[in-house]
């Protein structure tokens, strides 16, 4: 397995050089920011060639994004800082040097999860697991999350869920939280005033075109599984998209093994001949 990780830190680093909504977008520079990406995208252009070289046609290869790209656009698609939401409501409680202070802290937030401070499960928890206190605590998180609004009054998140429901979205795992949050993406009409931007920006916040310290690329959720071998279709894309969680087990029935019991995704057999 080999991982590469070029175009994420690239993509986080330099989207302002391409895209013309973002405020430090120069477009007499645009073509060199294009040639940029273009250079690194044929770094991976050879890695895959290598790969396939190396492993003969008689090998299965695959090729996987856990996630895609895009642009951060200052004021726009900034995160939603759900553990000063959790603060407001007092279920999270800091103490004066700002920690979190556990023996009085019922919730907080990391990523796309919200956790209970759960008995047994958690070093200090204080809330009963499987009891109704954790039902009824769990169930107003999630709907002061849900009616949580911007100044525009646009809902920050697109979706809360229990983790029992998240679960069919492929979300799972020992590691995930009690609720999982999916926050809204920015209105699709949405733009920068880049007027008001730099009125209220200075370059030694922003960087420069050369040395810039915004960051300038965020995660979407479209990404790429691409397959390449014997008893898997050639030419062939999927009409509609799939979870990741399929990977695995399309991998497994393809090489000829028995699926991991402890998979959760649908075998692709569109993929395969």
């Amino acid at each position: 397995m080999l991982k590469w990780h070029g175009p994420d830190w690239t993509n986080h680093l330099t989207m302002y050089m391409i895209d013309p909504r973002h405020p430090m977008y120069e477009e007499e520079r645009a073509a060199e920011g294009w040639a940029m990406w273009d250079r690194l995208m044929s770094w991976g252009d050879e890695i895959v060639a290598r790969v396939l070289e190396v492993a003969g046609p008689d090998t299965i290869v695959g090729l996987v994004s856990d996630h895609g790209g895009g642009t951060m656009l200052p004021g726009l698609n900034e995160r939603v800082d759900a553990n000063a939401l959790l603060a407001e409501r007092g279920w999270l409680i800091r103490d004066q040097t700002g920690a979190i202070d556990w023996s009085r802290s019922k919730a907080y937030a990391v990523a796309h999860y919200v956790y209970l401070n759960v008995k047994g499960r958690d070093p200090q928890g204080i809330i009963e697991p499987a009891s109704r206190e954790y039902t009824a605590l769990r169930e107003e998180i999630i709907e002061t999350l849900l009616s949580t609004t911007d100044g525009d009054g646009r809902h920050l998140y697109r979706a809360v869920l229990p983790m029992e429901v998240a679960g069919r979205l492929g979300v799972g795992g020992e590691r995930v939280g009690d609720i999982f949050m999916l926050p809204a993406e920015p209105h699709p009409l949405a733009e920068i005033d880049k007027e008001a931007f730099w009125a209220t920006h200075t370059r030694e916040e922003t960087g420069t075109w050369d040395w810039p310290r915004l960051n300038a690329g965020s995660h979407l959720d479209d990404a790429y599984f691409v397959l390449a071998g014997p008893g898997v279709r050639r030419g062939f894309q999927r009409p509609r998209p799939t979870l990741i969680t399929s990977v695995t087990p399309t991998l497994a029935v393809a090489w000829g093994v028995p699926v991991p019991a402890d998979a959760d995704g649908s075998v692709l057999w569109e993929f395969l001949v």
